[in-house]
């Protein structure tokens, strides 16, 4: 009763004074953070902030796996996105049950965070309280949409500052426009009658969040994060083909089934309609150049230059494009190569499928090394990718994209191939030069596997039975790089991705634990593991 009494009579103080916020509060709790502790906290005034997320919503926040086969669906539900009235810090409130947590969107609460454990991101200093009670809410009222500042960016003006704010991107469309909003192998995710209603002894529920690779007119990309119930992902109406404003809540949460790192930021829509991109390609800041997007069910063909007479494919020969200008994908590792599913597996009268063929390139994981006699790696071997830019015009900008993943859904092939890779150009017979990726800027990114069952593994080192991992990712990853810009109108270009370095994906004990760990599996010379490594579609735009 007197810790009831104590909030309305300060709310009633604050409301008087007109002293509802100290300048920059969020700022005053990130001052009480130090490294490595999550202190309680006492002492903070009162604040009025507004409410930015919505109580009844599934896209909130990335509901973790609580073990291999379970996930704490209740997450999103706990967790509320509030930021100061001007807009100009936001932070995140996780509730211990997600039964505390009654607030809608654009609600104007005074927030007592008292009580409550503060954790700042020693990388981005974004803001977090969890251990909230309902006693955390002094007072709310209902607000509307003019409480919340409209803030506009382009992606490269996002700051630190911007992370939990509801922000709207310009000029973004979708990097990958095939299939649904996120592309995934469905039956590891949650239940969604919409569309599973058929299909429901084949979800297991073992994970949750996709990502959508979205990117500007401007050569930069984020990550659009979608958890797997929301029923707008999947809804028949496909991707929009092209640019528009994208908006949402940015995070800086990480996405490990998608990458160690999935970028500074990521953007979290809480409706469909948030997604204003328009449905028309005329609108999209870019135009196909060439690159290999197999429409159609597996199995389609794949052209070849043939390195010899014969007529079955061979090792050595040239797989040719089938959109735009000719061009040509191979390796020199030796891999075999065919197609294969892209994954995306919900079919017939389950909306949002467009079935597309992959490329695979299928060798032993040691393949992709030379080794000398005393079993050091000397070289490492590639996937190239050669085309002429000569009709591009000097100074438009152009971008790699492809969509990336290893393994077969089986678990026995899902372990020990390279687990970081690169990606490096050459123009005209010049020297490789490697490339950043536009969402990270990160030099190499992780390679993640399809979805497994558990199974016995009996490969080499291994010889028990291993649960999902929880660094198996939900689909293939969609990447993006822009390519120098004196490449533009040369004739020869050719881009190479290979290993960088030879830590292996590693199995581990606990699913949990994770895969990439530098020294837990090397690939050498004598490695058993295969390795299936597949493009759902790879290409090269350049800008209008």
């Amino acid at each position: 009763m007197k810790t009831a009494m104590k909030h309305i009579l300060s709310a009633c103080i604050l409301t008087l004074l007109g002293q509802f916020c100290l300048a920059g509060p969020i700022d005053d709790l990130a001052g009480r953070a130090r490294p490595g502790f999550r202190p309680k906290l006492s002492g903070v005034p009162l604040m009025e902030v507004v409410v930015i997320s919505d109580c009844t919503n599934e896209n909130v926040a990335l509901n973790p796996n609580l073990n291999f086969r379970e996930v704490d669906m209740a997450m999103t539900r706990k967790t509320v996105y509030v930021q100061e009235p001007d807009g100009a810090r936001g932070m995140r409130l996780i509730f211990d049950s997600k039964s505390y947590n009654d607030l809608q969107m654009y609600d104007v609460i005074v927030l007592d965070v008292n009580g409550g454990r503060l954790r700042v991101n020693d990388r981005t200093g974004s803001v977090t309280v969890a251990g909230l009670t309902p006693l955390a809410v002094v007072s709310r009222r209902s607000g509307s949409e003019q409480d919340v500042p409209v803030k506009e960016r382009l992606i490269s003006e996002l700051t630190d500052a911007d992370i939990f704010t509801r922000v709207t991107l310009k000029d973004m469309e979708f990097a990958f426009k095939d299939g649904a909003i996120i592309n995934i192998k469905e039956n590891y995710g949650q239940y969604v009658e919409k569309y599973h209603k058929d299909y429901k002894k084949e979800i297991n529920y073992r994970m949750d969040g996709g990502r959508a690779m979205m990117k500007d007119a401007h050569g930069n990309a984020i990550g659009m994060a979608v958890n797997t119930l929301c029923n707008w992902r999947r809804d028949g109406d496909g991707v929009p083909q092209g640019s528009g404003m994208l908006t949402g809540v940015i995070t800086d949460e990480q996405m490990r089934r998608y990458g160690s790192n999935t970028g500074r930021y990521l953007i979290r829509p809480l409706e469909k309609s948030d997604i204003k991109i328009d449905p028309k390609k005329k609108s999209s800041a870019w135009t196909m150049l060439t690159g290999w997007i197999l429409d159609g069910f597996n199995g389609k063909q794949l052209d070849y230059e043939k390195a010899g007479p014969s007529e079955q494919p061979q090792t050595g020969d040239r797989i040719m494009s089938d959109t735009g200008a000719k061009s040509y994908l191979w390796t020199d590792s030796g891999a075999r190569t065919y197609t294969t599913s892209d994954w995306n597996n919900i079919t017939s009268a389950r909306q949002g499928a467009v079935w597309h063929g992959a490329i695979m390139f299928d060798c032993m994981a040691r393949d992709w090394y030379n080794w000398d006699n005393m079993g050091n790696a000397e070289s490492v071997n590639s996937i190239f990718l050669e085309f002429s830019a000569a009709k591009v015009k000097p100074g438009q900008q152009m971008q790699l994209c492809f969509e990336l993943t290893a393994g077969d859904v089986n678990m026995v092939n899902s372990w020990g191939f390279p687990a970081r890779w690169q990606v490096q150009c050459s123009i005209d017979g010049g020297e490789f030069k490697t490339l950043p990726e536009a969402c990270t800027a990160d030099e190499s990114f992780s390679l993640r596997p399809l979805p497994c069952w558990c199974k016995k593994v009996n490969t080499g080192k291994y010889n028990k039975n291993f649960n999902t991992q929880y660094d198996f990712g939900m689909g293939s990853q969609g990447h993006v790089f822009n390519l120098p810009e004196e490449a533009a109108g040369k004739e020869k270009v050719v881009v190479r991705l290979m290993p960088a370095g030879r830590m292996g994906f590693a199995l581990r004990s606990h699913p949990h634990e994770p895969a990439e760990v530098p020294g837990s599996y090397d690939i050498t010379r004598a490695s058993e593991a295969k390795s299936l490594i597949s493009f759902g579609s790879i290409f090269i735009e350049y800008k209008k």
